[in-house]
């Protein structure tokens, strides 16, 4: 038997789909072709790219009040007004409390105050484009992939796929 095509990143495509409890939404289906120019596949999805699939195909063709179910992918957790870390760049602490109305000179200083005026739970830019549709979102554990619906069926189309 062996391998019957080159598997390189070159040859890789790029899947974006959801479904119901029933089904695939037919509309929601992105496929294309992984680019080749770096030979890493992964940064072709984005949080560009996925808030943009997620207004343009998905959020159209679900049913009124649907439960989204998102695992920790990056593109799923791009955060709205992200705090600065202590690793941050000094200007982009000042930046962030600049936009909060308060900087001071001593990045440890800016970052005490970072931590005052953090929020407590992160606000991501996927849920709120989903509620501001009237959905909600639960988010998956990170890495447990098996008690994601579309891992186990994207697992099966590849089972089938390599049998044939």
């Amino acid at each position: 038997m062996g391998v019957q095509e080159n598997v390189n990143s070159a040859n890789r495509l790029i899947i974006l789909h959801a479904g119901t409890s029933n089904d695939f939404i037919p509309e929601a289906k992105l496929v294309y072709k992984a680019g080749g120019a770096t030979g890493d596949y992964h940064g072709q999805m984005n949080g560009h790219n996925f808030q943009k699939w997620l207004t343009e195909k998905l959020v159209p063709h679900v049913p009124p009040q649907s439960v989204m179910v998102l695992d920790s992918a990056p593109y799923h957790c791009v955060q709205i007004d992200k705090p600065p870390t202590p690793y941050s760049l000094k200007k982009d602490m000042i930046s962030w409390l600049r936009h909060k109305g308060d900087e001071s000179m001593w990045k440890n200083d800016l970052y005490n105050q970072i931590l005052s005026l953090k929020p407590k739970e992160k606000a991501f830019k996927i849920d709120s484009i989903l509620s501001g549709h009237g959905h909600s979102v639960i988010r998956l554990p990170p890495y447990m992939s098996d008690l994601n619906p579309i891992e186990l069926a994207w697992a099966k189309i590849k089972l089938q796929n390599y049998w044939k």
